[in-house]
């Protein structure tokens, strides 16, 4: 919905622990893709992840590649 927009562009998504983990909630049955953007702004991703999600299930992504070659766990 709108409100969830607005905060996800507003520094209200998922954020990385210590170790670069991150955990989004809540997410539809689906396929769709995750963007990792840069904390000091910015809308070009710095790297996103093609998913599919079933109902109720949990899924792990893997490592998701950013910018040359480094990646984010």
């Amino acid at each position: 919905d709108r409100a969830h927009f607005m905060a996800l562009l507003t520094g209200g998504g998922a954020h990385t622990d210590a170790a670069g983990h991150f955990r989004v909630e809540r997410v539809a049955a689906g396929s769709g893709s995750i963007a990792v953007l840069s904390a000091t702004g910015g809308m070009r991703p710095l790297g996103e992840k093609d998913y599919a999600m079933t109902a109720g299930g949990t899924i792990d992504l893997g490592s998701i590649a950013i910018g040359s070659g480094s990646a984010a766990p």
